[in-house]
């Protein structure tokens, strides 16, 4: 009898893999639920739906802990609104003798993170007229405020554009040193307004 070559065998996934596997379609169900959320608020690309399902997921992982704690994070991630605070606030909770996949799930977050404020501060000026394009960094006050986005005022270089600030308090912000715009919003039961860049330069 014939015996399937080894090149032919197939190898059961790991442990681990099949853990995280079904790890991430928790992550993903639970983005499609945010979203889905969110565009009560607004059509998605508008201020309304980013600062909505900012606010939303947000709140879900400060009520969590644990297990859905982790899966917020990583929902945070895949959505590009996970913060400084949230990565500290799950790595507090994070058990060093836990479930191994959920480790690797808050790494992986932690990770995709830290590559998304990596690409952020990249910014290109809108020339002007003659002028050829620069490059703008973010600078260091942003910086600042985006790894502390929940507080009451902006730094000094910030100032307002646009419409005045609706009833609630959401306003756009322009940095003058950087040129990077934000969103500040706050939810009726916070007391701090929580700051979102969802930009660059004012043309």
């Amino acid at each position: 009898m014939a015996h399937p070559s080894p090149a032919r065998q197939t190898r059961a996934p790991s442990p681990l893999l099949s853990r995280l596997t079904v790890l991430r379609k928790e992550v993903r169900s639970l983005s499609r639920t945010a979203q889905a959320l969110a565009r009560r608020a607004g059509k998605p690309g508008t201020d309304e739906y980013r600062a909505d399902l900012a606010h939303l997921v947000d709140d879900w992982i400060r009520r969590s802990n644990g297990r859905r704690q982790l899966l917020c994070m990583a929902s945070a991630a895949e959505l590009n609104v996970l913060r400084a605070e949230h990565v500290r606030l799950c790595e507090a909770g994070l058990r060093p003798d836990g479930d191994e996949a959920l480790r690797v799930l808050f790494w992986t977050s932690a990770r995709r993170h830290a590559a998304n404020l990596r690409r952020l501060p990249a910014v290109v000026r809108q020339p002007a007229p003659g002028q050829a394009g620069t490059q703008a960094i973010l600078c260091e006050d942003c910086v600042a405020l985006m790894r502390d986005a929940r507080r009451c005022w902006p730094h000094a270089a910030l100032r307002p554009v646009g419409v005045p600030a609706s009833p609630s308090g959401q306003a756009r912000y322009r940095c003058a040193t950087c040129a990077v715009q934000w969103l500040r919003h706050k939810q009726r039961h916070e007391l701090f307004f929580a700051w979102t860049p969802i930009g660059g330069p004012v043309p």
